[in-house]
């Protein structure tokens, strides 16, 4: 008995010097809501999972002291996976993120740097193809941006440089045919911008 004593109080020291404590949330219909697990200054630590009413998983990752670390999924609340991606130790997002849509085609995808998007980020229609390229450099649209229909044919193409829209725009019909083109200097229109029929014909120019 005296043993059994000795044991309980190590036990019951070792639980209340380390500050932890468990964290549950649970739903009207019994069940989980949200597990997890909190340190002596109420800072989230270990393994956090948060769920759908239905029982499915809608989100799980690991923090330390409060901060998101390592890797991270997301789901649909039919148990797809709807993003996925991995934090550093300070709690910032690194390295490649992807995103998918509900039937599991990938939505889009790209690179982190210190929380910041940073090099090509392409998107994508629920079915596969291609919808819009764009750069980024430390958070900013730096580049040039193209956009298309779900038949391939290039939508539109522009640019911007450290965040200002610049150079030359281009629009374009579905059938390929210019739609409208003009320029922007210091993030506006500038100089004559041209507007086009699907048969080619100018309908309007505008100057700026």
């Amino acid at each position: 008995m005296k043993k059994i004593a000795i044991i309980l109080i190590v036990t019951l020291t070792q639980t209340f010097s380390f500050g932890q404590t468990k964290h549950k949330l649970i739903y009207d219909n019994g069940n989980r809501k949200e597990t997890g697990q909190f340190n002596k200054n109420g800072e989230r630590i270990g393994e956090w999972i948060s769920y759908f009413e239905n029982g499915n998983i809608s989100s799980k990752g690991k923090f330390d002291n409060g901060k998101p670390k390592g890797k991270f999924s997301a789901y649909y609340e039919n148990g797809k996976l709807k993003e996925e991606g991995e934090f550093t130790e300070n709690g910032s997002k690194l390295g490649n993120w992807k995103e998918y849509h509900e039937n599991g085609i990938i939505k889009n995808q790209g690179n982190y740097s210190n929380e910041k998007r940073n090099g090509e980020w392409k998107y994508y229609y629920d079915t596969g193809e291609i919808e819009i390229i764009e750069y980024f450099v430390d958070g900013e649209f730096d580049g040039d941006f193209k956009y298309f229909y779900k038949n391939g044919k290039l939508q539109a193409i522009s640019k911007f440089d450290k965040g200002e829209r610049a150079g030359e725009w281009r629009y374009y019909y579905e059938t390929g045919q210019l739609k409208l083109i003009g320029n922007y200097l210091n993030g506006k229109q500038s100089g004559e911008w041209k507007i086009y029929d699907e048969l080619g014909n100018i309908l309007k120019v505008e100057k700026y």
